[in-house]
């Protein structure tokens, strides 16, 4: 019993994980915001969509940005390329786990997809909301503790007048995890939504 309650929570967890790792590659790699946030904030519109380009392998970061940012960038390219393959791996996994589910108790396959799709959503609900919280009471924390994970030493920080801190301001991140947590409520609202329907349905 006790393992089957580990187990379960483990997929709800893994839930969240896959909703919010999607929306923010899905945020990352969106021209449309790119465009948005830099008209909004009054930053350079092209400098914005070449750095966006080159994070989509489409070309090469301009001689606006020095040797410091291009490491930079270089790093950020590579992580994300990473957390790519992580979601697509991962979404293979939960479609295998899904197939053997079906296949192993086919019978009661509706009713298990049902409290999955509903209590997977709930918790991502309850877990996006806490990291909504978190970012209000201090986005600084969030922000330095994210790049301290993923970039070595102090290579992500930056001068005043450096361009990619001209383009990329912190409200800039800001408005991106805003939209990432958007995004996540959103899709787990759907999902929830898909669950009760599943379950009226059975």
């Amino acid at each position: 019993m006790k393992h089957y309650i580990i187990t379960s929570w483990a997929l709800f967890i893994f839930m969240f994980f896959l909703i919010f790792l999607g929306s923010s590659l899905y945020v990352s790699f969106d021209k449309n915001f790119y465009q948005s946030e830099c008209k909004k904030l009054g930053t350079d519109c092209n400098l914005t969509i070449n750095v966006l380009d080159y994070l989509n392998s489409k070309g090469n970061l301009t001689s606006d940005f020095n040797e410091r940012e291009i490491s930079h960038m270089k790093d950020v390219k590579n992580l994300m390329n990473s957390l790519k393959i992580i979601f697509i791996g991962s979404i293979s996994i939960l479609f295998i786990l899904v197939i053997f589910m079906f296949l192993y108790n086919y019978k009661n396959f509706s009713r298990f997809l049902s409290i999955y799709l509903m209590y997977g959503s709930a918790v991502s609900i309850i877990l996006t909301i806490i990291s909504a919280i978190l970012s209000l009471i201090s986005f600084d924390i969030l922000f330095t503790i994210f790049h301290n994970l993923f970039f070595s030493g102090n290579s992500w920080l930056f001068n005043p007048a450096d361009t990619i801190i001209n383009i990329f301001p912190e409200k800039f991140f800001v408005d991106a995890f805003g939209f990432i947590l958007m995004l996540s409520i959103s899709i787990s609202i759907a999902l929830f939504i898909l669950g009760w329907i599943i379950k009226k349905l059975k």
